[in-house]
Protein backbone atom coordinates (compact mmCIF):
# COMPACT_ATOMS: atom_id res chain seq x y z
CA UNK A 1 0.00 0.00 0.00
CA UNK A 2 3.16 2.01 0.76
CA UNK A 3 4.24 1.86 -2.65
CA UNK A 4 0.93 2.33 -4.46
CA UNK A 5 1.30 5.70 -2.41
CA UNK A 6 4.40 6.82 -3.26
CA UNK A 7 4.34 5.34 -7.16
CA UNK A 8 1.01 8.41 -6.91
CA UNK A 9 2.36 10.53 -5.65
CA UNK A 10 5.40 10.46 -7.91
CA UNK A 11 3.54 10.61 -11.13
CA UNK A 12 1.50 13.48 -9.45
CA UNK A 13 4.85 15.34 -9.13
CA UNK A 14 5.63 14.57 -12.14
CA UNK A 15 2.85 15.77 -13.82
CA UNK A 16 2.79 18.72 -11.93
CA UNK A 17 6.40 19.38 -13.64
CA UNK A 18 5.50 18.87 -16.90
CA UNK A 19 2.92 21.41 -16.60
CA UNK A 20 4.77 23.95 -14.76
CA UNK A 21 7.75 23.21 -17.73
CA UNK A 22 4.80 24.08 -20.21
CA UNK A 23 3.64 27.12 -19.02
CA UNK A 24 7.11 28.62 -18.07
CA UNK A 25 8.67 27.48 -21.52
CA UNK A 26 6.35 28.84 -24.52
CA UNK A 27 6.69 28.35 -27.78
CA UNK A 28 8.12 30.74 -30.73
CA UNK A 29 4.52 31.87 -31.21
CA UNK A 30 3.98 33.02 -27.56
CA UNK A 31 7.38 34.76 -27.33
CA UNK A 32 7.45 38.94 -27.11
CA UNK A 33 7.30 40.57 -30.51
CA UNK A 34 10.74 41.75 -31.42
CA UNK A 35 11.83 44.57 -32.41
CA UNK A 36 12.77 45.43 -36.40
CA UNK A 37 15.42 47.39 -38.21
CA UNK A 38 15.44 47.32 -41.76
CA UNK A 39 18.13 49.21 -43.70
CA UNK A 40 17.77 50.05 -47.05
CA UNK A 41 21.18 51.18 -49.18
CA UNK A 42 20.72 53.06 -52.59
CA UNK A 43 21.86 51.87 -55.25
CA UNK A 44 24.30 49.29 -54.34
CA UNK A 45 24.95 45.91 -56.04
CA UNK A 46 26.13 42.52 -54.44
CA UNK A 47 29.32 42.96 -56.08
CA UNK A 48 30.78 45.87 -53.61
CA UNK A 49 30.55 43.59 -50.08
CA UNK A 50 33.57 41.79 -49.39
CA UNK A 51 31.43 38.97 -47.98
CA UNK A 52 30.17 38.74 -51.87
CA UNK A 53 33.18 38.67 -53.17
CA UNK A 54 33.51 42.24 -53.48
CA UNK A 55 37.61 43.42 -53.04
CA UNK A 56 37.03 47.53 -54.13
CA UNK A 57 35.59 48.78 -51.25
CA UNK A 58 36.29 48.45 -47.27
CA UNK A 59 33.56 47.68 -45.16
CA UNK A 60 34.17 46.26 -41.83
CA UNK A 61 30.75 46.95 -39.84
CA UNK A 62 28.84 44.67 -42.59
CA UNK A 63 31.21 42.18 -42.69
CA UNK A 64 30.67 41.80 -38.94
CA UNK A 65 27.27 41.28 -39.19
CA UNK A 66 27.49 38.54 -41.98
CA UNK A 67 29.63 37.26 -39.42
CA UNK A 68 27.29 37.33 -36.97
CA UNK A 69 24.39 36.77 -38.89
CA UNK A 70 23.09 34.79 -42.12
CA UNK A 71 24.22 35.98 -45.72
CA UNK A 72 20.76 35.71 -48.05
CA UNK A 73 22.78 34.19 -51.39
CA UNK A 74 19.78 35.08 -53.38
CA UNK A 75 17.86 38.29 -52.46
CA UNK A 76 16.39 39.79 -55.93
CA UNK A 77 15.10 43.35 -55.84
CA UNK A 78 13.43 45.56 -58.66
CA UNK A 79 15.87 46.92 -60.71
CA UNK A 80 15.19 50.38 -59.89
CA UNK A 81 14.71 52.33 -56.29
CA UNK A 82 10.67 53.06 -56.70
CA UNK A 83 9.90 49.60 -58.40
CA UNK A 84 11.84 47.89 -55.33
CA UNK A 85 10.38 50.47 -52.44
CA UNK A 86 6.62 49.90 -53.72
CA UNK A 87 7.00 46.11 -53.90
CA UNK A 88 8.87 46.01 -50.54
CA UNK A 89 5.95 47.93 -48.59
CA UNK A 90 2.92 46.33 -50.16
CA UNK A 91 3.95 43.33 -50.59
CA UNK A 92 2.87 42.74 -54.23
CA UNK A 93 4.62 42.42 -57.28
CA UNK A 94 4.40 46.17 -59.37
CA UNK A 95 1.33 44.52 -62.12
CA UNK A 96 -0.65 45.28 -59.17
CA UNK A 97 0.80 48.08 -57.40
CA UNK A 98 3.33 50.63 -59.36
CA UNK A 99 1.41 53.31 -61.06
CA UNK A 100 4.76 55.41 -61.84
CA UNK A 101 8.11 56.53 -60.74
CA UNK A 102 8.14 58.46 -57.45
CA UNK A 103 4.28 57.03 -56.56
CA UNK A 104 3.39 55.01 -54.05
CA UNK A 105 -0.56 54.77 -54.40
CA UNK A 106 -2.63 55.49 -50.86
CA UNK A 107 -5.06 52.54 -51.72
CA UNK A 108 -3.20 50.19 -50.89
CA UNK A 109 -2.11 48.23 -47.47
CA UNK A 110 1.59 48.87 -46.12
CA UNK A 111 4.26 46.81 -44.26
CA UNK A 112 3.54 49.57 -41.77
CA UNK A 113 -0.40 48.90 -41.78
CA UNK A 114 0.11 45.04 -40.99
CA UNK A 115 2.40 45.29 -38.36
CA UNK A 116 0.24 48.09 -37.08
CA UNK A 117 -2.06 45.32 -36.36
CA UNK A 118 0.18 43.13 -34.67
CA UNK A 119 1.08 46.37 -32.55
CA UNK A 120 3.95 48.04 -33.96
CA UNK A 121 4.68 51.20 -34.28
CA UNK A 122 6.45 52.32 -37.03
CA UNK A 123 9.35 54.90 -38.29
CA UNK A 124 11.05 56.16 -40.88
CA UNK A 125 14.48 57.73 -41.47
CA UNK A 126 16.51 58.40 -44.69
CA UNK A 127 15.07 58.85 -48.15
CA UNK A 128 11.30 58.97 -48.78
CA UNK A 129 10.78 59.51 -52.79
CA UNK A 130 7.26 58.46 -53.28
CA UNK A 131 4.82 61.22 -52.71
CA UNK A 132 5.59 62.43 -56.19
CA UNK A 133 6.84 65.84 -57.67
CA UNK A 134 4.46 67.65 -60.16
CA UNK A 135 6.32 66.13 -63.09
CA UNK A 136 6.03 62.69 -61.76
CA UNK A 137 2.53 63.21 -60.54
CA UNK A 138 1.47 64.56 -63.68
CA UNK A 139 2.92 61.32 -65.23
CA UNK A 140 1.55 59.07 -63.77
CA UNK A 141 -1.85 60.47 -63.35
CA UNK A 142 -1.71 60.53 -59.82
CA UNK A 143 0.03 61.62 -56.39
CA UNK A 144 1.91 59.29 -53.71
CA UNK A 145 2.02 58.76 -50.39
CA UNK A 146 3.18 60.96 -47.57
CA UNK A 147 5.46 58.76 -44.73
CA UNK A 148 2.06 58.88 -42.18
CA UNK A 149 -0.38 57.81 -45.74
CA UNK A 150 2.17 54.34 -45.42
CA UNK A 151 1.30 53.90 -42.06
CA UNK A 152 4.24 55.42 -40.35
CA UNK A 153 3.98 56.58 -37.15
CA UNK A 154 6.71 58.83 -37.37
CA UNK A 155 9.36 60.32 -39.96
CA UNK A 156 12.56 62.24 -40.65
CA UNK A 157 12.88 62.11 -44.62
CA UNK A 158 14.58 63.57 -47.42
CA UNK A 159 12.61 64.46 -50.33
CA UNK A 160 9.33 63.81 -48.97
CA UNK A 161 7.69 67.04 -50.75
CA UNK A 162 10.49 69.00 -51.32
CA UNK A 163 13.86 68.24 -52.88
CA UNK A 164 16.96 69.92 -51.43
CA UNK A 165 20.04 68.21 -50.69
CA UNK A 166 20.69 64.84 -49.01
CA UNK A 167 24.07 64.73 -48.35
CA UNK A 168 25.46 68.36 -47.65
CA UNK A 169 23.27 71.15 -46.05
CA UNK A 170 20.46 68.44 -46.50
CA UNK A 171 16.76 69.50 -46.50
CA UNK A 172 14.71 67.07 -43.99
CA UNK A 173 11.23 66.83 -43.06
CA UNK A 174 10.29 65.71 -39.60
CA UNK A 175 7.00 65.05 -39.17
CA UNK A 176 6.10 67.39 -42.09
CA UNK A 177 7.67 70.34 -40.66
CA UNK A 178 10.44 70.99 -43.14
CA UNK A 179 14.01 72.47 -42.46
CA UNK A 180 17.49 72.55 -44.08
CA UNK A 181 20.03 71.97 -41.67
CA UNK A 182 23.66 74.22 -42.66
CA UNK A 183 26.75 72.71 -42.30
CA UNK A 184 25.71 69.10 -41.59
CA UNK A 185 25.77 65.76 -43.47
CA UNK A 186 22.55 64.32 -44.14
CA UNK A 187 23.80 60.44 -43.49
CA UNK A 188 25.10 61.42 -40.45
CA UNK A 189 21.68 63.10 -39.15
CA UNK A 190 19.91 60.40 -40.67
CA UNK A 191 22.26 57.70 -38.47
CA UNK A 192 22.13 59.72 -35.12
CA UNK A 193 18.27 60.65 -35.08
CA UNK A 194 17.53 56.44 -35.91
CA UNK A 195 19.88 55.56 -32.96
CA UNK A 196 18.44 58.21 -30.82
CA UNK A 197 15.06 56.97 -31.55
CA UNK A 198 16.34 53.10 -30.92
CA UNK A 199 17.18 54.36 -27.49
CA UNK A 200 13.86 56.21 -26.32
CA UNK A 201 11.18 54.07 -24.15
CA UNK A 202 8.60 52.21 -25.90
CA UNK A 203 5.44 50.38 -24.71
CA UNK A 204 5.56 47.91 -27.77
CA UNK A 205 7.24 46.47 -30.78
CA UNK A 206 8.67 48.71 -33.06
CA UNK A 207 9.74 49.06 -36.84
CA UNK A 208 12.67 51.07 -37.71
CA UNK A 209 12.89 51.72 -41.35
CA UNK A 210 16.13 53.20 -42.75
CA UNK A 211 15.96 54.12 -46.07
CA UNK A 212 19.60 55.40 -46.68
CA UNK A 213 20.35 58.01 -49.42
CA UNK A 214 23.76 56.30 -49.48
CA UNK A 215 25.33 55.02 -52.06
CA UNK A 216 23.12 57.18 -55.01
CA UNK A 217 24.73 59.58 -56.78
CA UNK A 218 25.59 62.78 -56.81
CA UNK A 219 29.33 60.96 -55.75
CA UNK A 220 30.37 63.40 -53.52
CA UNK A 221 33.23 62.83 -50.93
CA UNK A 222 32.34 61.62 -47.59
CA UNK A 223 33.14 64.33 -44.71
CA UNK A 224 36.39 62.94 -43.84
CA UNK A 225 37.46 63.77 -47.25
CA UNK A 226 39.36 67.39 -46.97
CA UNK A 227 36.93 69.79 -48.35
CA UNK A 228 34.46 67.28 -48.75
CA UNK A 229 31.17 69.84 -47.57
CA UNK A 230 31.97 72.14 -50.09
CA UNK A 231 32.15 69.90 -52.91
CA UNK A 232 29.02 69.96 -55.24
CA UNK A 233 30.35 68.18 -58.81
CA UNK A 234 29.76 64.62 -58.89
CA UNK A 235 32.63 62.45 -59.33
CA UNK A 236 32.77 58.46 -59.48
CA UNK A 237 36.30 58.82 -58.10
CA UNK A 238 34.19 59.35 -54.99
CA UNK A 239 32.18 56.51 -54.91
CA UNK A 240 34.84 54.58 -52.15
CA UNK A 241 34.74 57.05 -49.77
CA UNK A 242 30.42 56.83 -50.29
CA UNK A 243 31.01 53.12 -49.32
CA UNK A 244 32.65 53.96 -46.27
CA UNK A 245 30.55 56.13 -44.97
CA UNK A 246 27.45 54.14 -45.78
CA UNK A 247 29.22 51.55 -43.39
CA UNK A 248 30.47 53.50 -40.60
CA UNK A 249 26.39 54.99 -40.07
CA UNK A 250 25.45 51.28 -40.69
CA UNK A 251 27.65 50.27 -37.53
CA UNK A 252 26.19 52.88 -35.74
CA UNK A 253 22.72 50.81 -35.92
CA UNK A 254 24.74 47.67 -35.39
CA UNK A 255 26.34 48.77 -32.30
CA UNK A 256 22.45 50.39 -31.03
CA UNK A 257 20.88 46.94 -32.16
CA UNK A 258 23.47 44.93 -29.94
CA UNK A 259 22.69 47.84 -26.85
CA UNK A 260 18.97 47.31 -27.47
CA UNK A 261 16.96 46.31 -24.58
CA UNK A 262 14.28 44.60 -26.34
CA UNK A 263 15.40 41.59 -28.92
CA UNK A 264 15.40 43.28 -32.62
CA UNK A 265 16.16 42.18 -35.60
CA UNK A 266 18.28 43.56 -37.94
CA UNK A 267 17.88 43.24 -41.77
CA UNK A 268 20.13 44.74 -44.42
CA UNK A 269 19.41 44.78 -48.46
CA UNK A 270 19.45 47.27 -51.39
CA UNK A 271 16.86 48.38 -53.36
CA UNK A 272 18.86 47.84 -56.81
CA UNK A 273 22.21 47.17 -58.09
CA UNK A 274 25.50 49.79 -58.63
CA UNK A 275 25.01 53.20 -60.37
CA UNK A 276 26.35 51.91 -64.14
CA UNK A 277 29.14 54.34 -63.79
CA UNK A 278 30.13 52.59 -61.42
CA UNK A 279 33.01 49.38 -61.77
CA UNK A 280 34.36 47.17 -59.25
CA UNK A 281 36.29 44.17 -58.64
CA UNK A 282 34.35 40.78 -57.56
CA UNK A 283 35.50 37.46 -57.41
CA UNK A 284 39.07 38.72 -59.49
CA UNK A 285 36.58 39.93 -62.43
CA UNK A 286 35.59 43.47 -62.83
CA UNK A 287 31.77 44.14 -63.17
CA UNK A 288 29.86 47.38 -63.98
CA UNK A 289 26.92 48.76 -61.82
CA UNK A 290 23.39 47.78 -63.58
CA UNK A 291 21.47 49.70 -62.18
CA UNK A 292 18.16 49.97 -64.20
CA UNK A 293 18.62 46.77 -65.70
CA UNK A 294 16.36 43.41 -65.54
CA UNK A 295 19.29 41.22 -65.29
CA UNK A 296 21.90 39.90 -62.03
CA UNK A 297 23.71 43.25 -62.30
CA UNK A 298 20.16 45.33 -61.50
CA UNK A 299 18.73 42.85 -59.70
CA UNK A 300 20.48 40.28 -57.67
CA UNK A 301 21.50 42.82 -54.25
CA UNK A 302 23.30 41.88 -50.91
CA UNK A 303 20.82 41.05 -47.71
CA UNK A 304 22.09 40.44 -44.47
CA UNK A 305 19.89 39.37 -41.28
CA UNK A 306 21.89 39.34 -37.53
CA UNK A 307 19.18 38.26 -34.85
CA UNK A 308 21.16 35.97 -32.51
CA UNK A 309 18.24 35.03 -30.48
CA UNK A 310 16.56 32.71 -33.39
CA UNK A 311 19.63 32.84 -36.24
CA UNK A 312 22.97 30.76 -36.96
CA UNK A 313 26.23 33.14 -37.13
CA UNK A 314 28.37 33.23 -39.77
CA UNK A 315 25.42 31.25 -42.11
CA UNK A 316 24.08 31.27 -45.50
CA UNK A 317 20.24 30.81 -46.74
CA UNK A 318 20.48 29.19 -49.99
CA UNK A 319 16.57 30.12 -50.78
CA UNK A 320 15.23 32.74 -53.39
CA UNK A 321 13.95 35.99 -51.82
CA UNK A 322 12.06 38.72 -53.92
CA UNK A 323 10.74 41.79 -52.22
CA UNK A 324 7.40 40.43 -52.00
CA UNK A 325 8.58 38.34 -48.75
CA UNK A 326 9.58 40.54 -46.30
CA UNK A 327 6.12 41.17 -44.90
CA UNK A 328 4.78 37.63 -44.67
CA UNK A 329 8.66 36.83 -43.56
CA UNK A 330 7.88 39.74 -40.60
CA UNK A 331 4.71 38.85 -39.70
CA UNK A 332 6.07 35.23 -38.77
CA UNK A 333 8.99 36.59 -36.61
CA UNK A 334 6.63 38.67 -35.29
CA UNK A 335 4.82 35.77 -34.43
CA UNK A 336 1.44 36.94 -35.88
CA UNK A 337 -0.68 35.11 -38.31
CA UNK A 338 -0.40 36.56 -41.82
CA UNK A 339 -4.07 35.52 -43.21
CA UNK A 340 -5.12 39.17 -43.45
CA UNK A 341 -1.66 39.22 -46.41
CA UNK A 342 -3.21 38.21 -49.82
CA UNK A 343 0.11 38.86 -51.27
CA UNK A 344 2.26 36.39 -53.32
CA UNK A 345 5.24 36.73 -51.04
CA UNK A 346 6.22 33.98 -48.79
CA UNK A 347 7.87 33.94 -45.62
CA UNK A 348 11.12 32.71 -45.04
CA UNK A 349 11.32 32.84 -41.68
CA UNK A 350 11.08 29.00 -41.17
CA UNK A 351 14.08 28.48 -43.47
CA UNK A 352 15.88 31.52 -41.92
CA UNK A 353 15.19 29.12 -38.37
CA UNK A 354 15.89 25.69 -39.96
CA UNK A 355 12.07 25.28 -39.50
CA UNK A 356 11.82 24.11 -42.68
CA UNK A 357 13.23 24.13 -46.42
CA UNK A 358 13.47 27.65 -48.30
CA UNK A 359 10.08 28.69 -49.33
CA UNK A 360 10.86 29.16 -52.74
CA UNK A 361 12.84 28.24 -55.41
CA UNK A 362 11.91 31.06 -58.48
CA UNK A 363 10.89 34.66 -58.34
CA UNK A 364 8.85 36.59 -61.23
CA UNK A 365 9.30 39.92 -62.15
CA UNK A 366 6.84 42.38 -63.02
CA UNK A 367 9.14 45.62 -64.40
CA UNK A 368 7.93 48.82 -66.32
CA UNK A 369 9.80 51.62 -64.53
CA UNK A 370 7.94 54.61 -66.75
CA UNK A 371 10.82 56.55 -66.30
CA UNK A 372 13.97 56.99 -67.87
CA UNK A 373 16.30 55.34 -71.08
CA UNK A 374 14.91 52.02 -68.87
CA UNK A 375 12.25 49.46 -71.06
CA UNK A 376 9.85 47.19 -69.41
CA UNK A 377 10.31 44.01 -68.67
CA UNK A 378 8.52 40.55 -67.65
CA UNK A 379 9.94 36.99 -66.62
CA UNK A 380 10.80 34.13 -64.24
CA UNK A 381 13.79 32.97 -62.89
CA UNK A 382 15.34 30.45 -60.79
CA UNK A 383 19.18 30.00 -60.01
CA UNK A 384 19.69 28.81 -63.05
CA UNK A 385 17.47 29.27 -65.60
CA UNK A 386 15.23 32.60 -66.86
CA UNK A 387 11.97 33.30 -69.19
CA UNK A 388 10.84 35.91 -70.44
CA UNK A 389 7.11 36.64 -71.33
CA UNK A 390 8.27 36.49 -75.31
CA UNK A 391 9.93 33.66 -74.82
CA UNK A 392 13.45 34.19 -74.31
CA UNK A 393 14.97 31.37 -72.79
CA UNK A 394 18.70 31.48 -70.98
CA UNK A 395 21.05 29.61 -69.28
CA UNK A 396 22.19 32.33 -66.23
CA UNK A 397 25.53 30.74 -65.10
CA UNK A 398 26.83 30.56 -68.68
CA UNK A 399 25.32 33.85 -69.44
CA UNK A 400 24.20 36.04 -67.38
CA UNK A 401 24.29 38.83 -69.91
CA UNK A 402 21.56 37.21 -71.32
CA UNK A 403 23.22 37.48 -74.86
CA UNK A 404 22.27 34.11 -76.48
CA UNK A 405 18.43 32.19 -75.72
CA UNK A 406 18.50 28.87 -76.16
CA UNK A 407 15.77 26.85 -78.73
CA UNK A 408 13.84 24.37 -77.21
CA UNK A 409 16.19 21.71 -79.74
CA UNK A 410 19.04 23.10 -77.31
CA UNK A 411 17.37 22.02 -73.91
CA UNK A 412 17.17 18.40 -72.38
CA UNK A 413 14.15 17.30 -70.68
CA UNK A 414 15.17 18.61 -67.38
CA UNK A 415 15.86 22.03 -68.67
CA UNK A 416 12.30 22.14 -70.88
CA UNK A 417 10.39 20.88 -67.83
CA UNK A 418 11.74 23.94 -65.43
CA UNK A 419 10.78 26.25 -68.52
CA UNK A 420 7.30 25.10 -67.88
CA UNK A 421 7.24 25.66 -64.73
CA UNK A 422 8.73 29.29 -65.18
CA UNK A 423 5.90 29.77 -68.41
CA UNK A 424 3.25 28.80 -65.33
CA UNK A 425 4.82 31.36 -62.59
CA UNK A 426 4.33 33.86 -65.50
CA UNK A 427 0.76 33.34 -66.30
CA UNK A 428 -0.05 33.21 -63.29
CA UNK A 429 1.72 36.73 -62.50
CA UNK A 430 3.83 35.30 -59.31
CA UNK A 431 1.15 33.66 -57.35
CA UNK A 432 2.17 30.44 -56.65
CA UNK A 433 -0.32 29.10 -54.15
Amino acid sequence: MHRFNRLVRNVSLGFLLLLWVGCSAPTEKHLPAPDILIILADDLGLETLTSYGGSSYMTPNLDQIAREGMLLKHLYSMPLCTPSRVQLLTGKYNDETYRGFGILDTTFKTMPDYLKEAGYHSSIVGKWQLYGNSYQRKLAGQGGSTPPQAGFNYHYVWQMDTLGSRYYHPTITENDLTQTYQNAYGPDLFADKLVGLMQKPADGPQLFFYSMVLTHEPFLPAPEIPGAPDSTRSNPIHFSSMVSAMDREIGKLFRAAKEHPRPIILIFMSDNGTDKQIVSICNGDEVRGGKGLPNERGTHVPGLIWYPDSIPGNSVYEGMIDFTDLIPTLLDAAHKPHNQYDGPGHSFWPGLTGQSPPARDAIYVAYDPKWGPWEAATYAQDKIWKLTRDGSFYHLPTDPEELAPLADSMLDATALERKAYLQTLIANRGYQR
